[in-house]
């Protein structure tokens, strides 16, 4: 026992003496005013911590290692204090704009329930879009209004600039994937377009063209010699 508790105490003055030249030196929002062992705050492992106040005025004991590297910044008000930042600076976290931008970078992010449609086709997020205040200016440049919704034009593509725009959900209904695409004399539209442009109900459009299996020139004529089934 009496060995144990010497070989315990040899490791921790050990390790002190690694790192005596943090004793009361500033490390981002934290000052080191002491050192005390793992195991001596209740953890399993015997690793070294070290005893901080922080700026915020609590003392808290995170691993020396942590401290060093700087992956620990503080008792934890860095991180709140980021986290507020992010969702007040701008002054429009609940704003539709900051929604929709929000709902963007959840599913480009590709986890959970996006998974399968996002994050295994590789649809991301560009690194400038990451920041909402870019995202935003770019959306007023372009044309963002309460009314819109954000469409990617390639729906293989993610989200960029050059693959987005603001249009109306009608629109965007137009681009999911399924939707059926035709082009005729230079110009491409989804089925039910062409049928509201020809004044052609789309269920007649659609069995000309897959059941008939004709050609748009001759699918889109308003009459055919032969009779529609």
């Amino acid at each position: 026992m009496v060995a144990t508790l010497l070989k315990r105490r040899h490791h921790i003055m050990q390790i002190r003496e690694n790192h005596r030249s943090m004793l009361q030196k500033k490390f981002d929002r934290l000052l080191v005013i002491g050192f005390i062992s793992g195991k001596d705050l209740g953890y399993k492992k015997n690793q070294m911590h070290v005893i901080c106040r922080c700026d915020c005025g609590e003392v808290c004991f995170p691993r020396a290692y942590g401290v060093l590297t700087g992956d620990t910044k503080s008792c934890g008000c860095y991180q709140k204090d980021v986290a507020r930042a992010t969702f007040t600076r701008h002054g429009m976290n609940s704003s539709r704009v900051y929604k929709i931008w929000h709902g963007m970078t959840t599913r480009a992010n590709g986890k959970g329930q996006y998974y399968e449609r996002y994050g295994k086709r590789g649809i991301g997020i560009c690194d400038e879009w990451r920041n909402f205040i870019a995202f935003h200016q770019w959306a007023i440049k372009n044309g963002y209004d309460d009314t819109l919704s954000i469409d990617r034009i390639d729906n293989n593509k993610g989200y960029h600039p050059k693959n987005c725009r603001w249009v109306t959900i009608y629109q965007q209904n137009q681009n999911k994937e399924g939707t059926i695409k035709l082009t005729h004399n230079g110009k491409t539209m989804c089925l039910s377009e062409w049928s509201r442009e020809l004044g052609i109900p789309r269920n007649t459009l659609h069995y000309r063209i897959f059941h008939m299996r004709l050609p748009t020139t001759e699918a889109f004529k308003r009459t055919l010699h032969c009779k529609d089934n």
